[in-house]
C-alpha cells in the first residue's frame, strides 16, 4: 500500500472496535445508567471550558499590516468541499452526508447564499455552535470519568464554510508571513517528520562536535480548551483579521453549547466560555494563531520548534554555566502562559540531557524541578540519550505483533 494513513486506518478500524462506555465511579457509587453516565461526562468536559480570567486582555498595538475583512464563496469550491464529506447517512443534526455529496451540484448554489448571508450578518445558525460529544477512554482506570477525552462532532454545514474560511485565512497568513517557521502543527508542507529532521540534525552535529545538549518538552494542561476567547480575537484583530471576519469568528466562538452522546442518549446542554473549539475545521488555527508569539519570547540562543501545542525547547552547550540561558527562556516562556492563561502540566513535561558530560541541570517550573527522562516519545517518535531508534523499533515490532 503507498498510503501509510490508509494502511494505519484499515488496521485501527478492524483491530480495535469502539466498546461501550462501562460503568463509572462517581461519588463513591457505580453509575450503569447511559443517561446518568451523560450528566457526569457532561458536568466534567463544562468544568474544562470556564478558563475566563480575572484579569483584563493584555494589550497589543495592532501591526500596521494588510487586513482581510472578507472572504468569497465560489461555487466551485463549495462544490469541492461537498464532495469531500465523508459516506456517512447522517449526522447529529440529521443531515445526511450522502445527500449533501449526492446533490452537492444543486445545493452549492443556495449555500453559497447562506454563507454569504451569514458573513454578512454576523448572525450564525444555533446548530452551527453545538457540537455532541463522544468520551473516548484514554488510559488509567475506566471507571475513573477523567479518563476520557471529547470527541466533538460538528455541523457538516457549518464545515464546508470553515473549510473555504481556513483556506483563505490561512492564505493570508502565510502570504504576509505570519506565521512562524518553527511551527509545523496543521501548516501545509510541513509534519512531524520535518520537525524532526530539523530539530535532530542539531542534536547529532552537538554530539559529534562534543557538545552538549539539553531538550525541554513542553506539555499544556487542556491547551485547546483553555485558550480565553477575548484574549484571541484580540490576536486576531492584531494579526489583521478585521471587520466582517473578525465580528463572525467572534459570534462563531462565544456561546457555544454542546451535549454528551452515550448510545442513544443525551446529556443536558452545557454552555463552552472557553477555549477554541475542538472538531471544528478552524479551531486548529486558531490555537496556533493564538500561540504564535511564543517564539518571539525565548531567544536566539534557544532554539524552538513547535507542532501546535507540543513545544521543544533545544540549547547545545559546552560550559556547565550557560544552561542558565535555556533557564531563562524557559522562565519567559512562563511569564508568557501567566500573561496569556495558559498552564504547563509539570507532571507531562520532561527535560532529555545529551551528552556524555552532561551537568543534567536542574530546570524548575515555578519552583519545582523539571522531570528528567532517558528517553521520550517525540512526535510518535521514542527518542533517547544515544538518539538511535532501537527501543522504537522494539516498541513497533511488539505493537505489529499483537495484530496477528
Amino acid at each position: 500500500m503507498h498510503n501509510p494513513s490508509l494502511l494505519r486506518k484499515y488496521i485501527r478500524n478492524n483491530t480495535k472496535p469502539r466498546l461501550p462506555i462501562p460503568m463509572l465511579l462517581y461519588e463513591d457509587k457505580y453509575i450503569l445508567n447511559n443517561k446518568e453516565k451523560c450528566h457526569i461526562f457532561g458536568r466534567y468536559f463544562s468544568s474544562l471550558f470556564q478558563n475566563v480570567p480575572i484579569w483584563e486582555c493584555p494589550k497589543i498595538s495592532p501591526k500596521n499590516i494588510k487586513e482581510l475583512n472578507d472572504i468569497d464563496f465560489d461555487i466551485i469550491n463549495v462544490v469541492t468541499e461537498l464532495s469531500k464529506l465523508p459516506n456517512k447517512n447522517s449526522s447529529f443534526e440529521n443531515i445526511s452526508y450522502r445527500l449533501l455529496k449526492s446533490f452537492k451540484d444543486i445545493l452549492a448554489p443556495d449555500l453559497c447564499e447562506i454563507f454569504r448571508t451569514s458573513l454578512d450578518s454576523g448572525e450564525i445558525p444555533h446548530a452551527w455552535k453545538r457540537s455532541y460529544i463522544i468520551p473516548v477512554f484514554k488510559k488509567g482506570n475506566k471507571e475513573d470519568y477523567t479518563n476520557y477525552r471529547p470527541i466533538s462532532l460538528t455541523s457538516p454545514v457549518c464545515r464546508v464554510f470553515e473549510k473555504i474560511l481556513a483556506k483563505e485565512l490561512l492564505s493570508f497568513l502565510i502570504d504576509n508571513k505570519i506565521i512562524s517557521d518553527y511551527q509545523y502543527g496543521f501548516m501545509p508542507k510541513r509534519c512531524t517528520t520535518n520537525q524532526l529532521i530539523y530539530t535532530m540534525e542539531k542534536w547529532y552535529k552537538a554530539l559529534l562536535e562534543k557538545s552538549n545538549t539539553d531538550i525541554l518538552y513542553i506539555d499544556y494542561k487542556k491547551a485547546f480548551d483553555y485558550v480565553p476567547i477575548d484574549f484571541l480575537l484580540n490576536k486576531l484583530y492584531n494579526y489583521g483579521i478585521r471587520g466582517k471576519l473578525h465580528r463572525w469568528l467572534k459570534n462563531f466562538l462565544k456561546d457555544r453549547t454542546f451535549k454528551v452522546k452515550i448510545g442513544d442518549d443525551y446529556s443536558d446542554e452545557y454552555t463552552i466560555n472557553s477555549g477554541v473549539p475542538q472538531g471544528t475545521v478552524i479551531g486548529p488555527l486558531l490555537f496556533i494563531i493564538y500561540i504564535n508569539d511564543i517564539v518571539t519570547k525565548i531567544g536566539k540562543e534557544v532554539s524552538i520548534s513547535m507542532f501546535a501545542d507540543d513545544i521543544k525547547l533545544t540549547f547545545c552547550f559546552k560550559k556547565d554555566s550557560e544552561c542558565l540561558i535555556l533557564q531563562n527562556a524557559l522562565n519567559n516562556l512562563l511569564d508568557w502562559n501567566a500573561t496569556w492563561g495558559l498552564d504547563i502540566s509539570l507532571g507531562k513535561s520532561v527535560v532529555l540531557h545529551l551528552g556524555d558530560k552532561n551537568p543534567e541541570f536542574n530546570y524548575r517550573i515555578n519552583e519545582k524541578s523539571l522531570p528528567k527522562a532517558d528517553k521520550v516519545r517525540d512526535l510518535g517518535i521514542i527518542i533517547n540519550k544515544k538518539l538511535n531508534f532501537n527501543e522504537y523499533q522494539i516498541h513497533k515490532s511488539k505493537n505489529m505483533g499483537k495484530l496477528f
